[in-house]
């Protein structure tokens, strides 16, 4: 009902549903999400974050991950960037590719974690191996421009133009500057 895939598109009827599920974590998550955005229900950040929570205790990987995302932002709780990079990483090292994105962005400015560069390249990495267009933008740059890595400029290539195939704008602008510059690729 909350995204109408083979039945007329009713919120509120997904949330009474969610409630129903009790303690089921993907129906957790679904409510949380609920609450976040104000679908079927009103916008309540504080609420969505406890029932984020009560998943993320059961392992749901896609909770640890916007409980990440509430932690950075301080939506529905505390800005706290050391339990953001605590959420992602173990959504992360479930293979959640959003939260392996964002836990590489965390290594890069030493938000919550120790600066390190070299983690973030490899959690970047990994985002990329699944298909991320950021995380192969970013993997690009770091690629590139040595950051944490040996510079391999046909590697960064790559990347750019695989995120670019996807419609990732910063990498189509990436990808032509290298193009323009004659930079691993025929000027």
């Amino acid at each position: 009902y909350l995204t109408g895939e083979g039945v007329a598109k009713d919120a509120g009827r997904a949330v009474g549903l969610f409630e129903r599920a009790g303690d089921d974590a993907v129906a957790q998550f679904n409510l949380g999400v609920c609450f976040f955005r104000g679908q079927g229900v009103e916008e309540d950040t504080t609420r969505a974050v406890k029932l984020y929570e009560k998943a993320a205790k059961q392992g749901l990987m896609e909770a640890q991950c916007n409980l990440g995302v509430s932690y950075k932002n301080g939506s529905g709780v505390e800005k706290d960037l050391e339990e953001a990079a605590r959420m992602y990483d173990r959504a992360a090292e479930q293979g959640c590719v959003e939260a392996q994105l964002d836990l590489g962005d965390c290594y890069v400015h030493g938000r919550g974690v120790a600066l390190d560069r070299a983690k973030a390249v490899a959690y970047f990495r990994a985002a990329a191996a699944n298909g991320l267009a950021e995380a192969q933008n970013k993997l690009g740059a770091c690629l590139g421009t040595g950051f944490g890595v040996e510079p391999d400029v046909e590697e960064a290539v790559r990347m750019y133009k695989l995120a670019a195939e996807q419609g990732h704008a910063e990498a189509q602008k990436n990808l032509g500057s290298y193009y323009a510059k004659g930079k691993g690729v025929e000027k």
